[in-house]
């Protein structure tokens, strides 16, 4: 089932939220460096890249985005 997507753009030290949520997304970083924590693994995921985030994880930006950053999201 489709739930939500989106594109996120921001410039100015972006970390992300710390959330556990009940959907699978998945996020593809269209330009900068996303830095997260899924499941206690710090990972940096770069342009060009794509990242898989599961159901009933915590997840978390571990430090902010400090450049030019655009992701698309897509819950399902």
């Amino acid at each position: 089932d489709f739930i939500s997507c989106g594109n996120l753009i921001n410039d100015d030290g972006f970390t992300h939220p710390r959330r556990n949520i009940d959907s699978f997304v998945f996020i593809i970083v269209c330009e900068g460096t996303l830095h997260i924590n899924q499941n206690g693994h710090n990972l940096d995921i770069c342009e060009n890249e794509s990242l898989l985030l599961f159901p009933h994880q915590t997840h978390f930006g571990y430090k902010p985005s400090n450049e030019y950053y655009r992701i698309y999201s897509h819950s399902l």
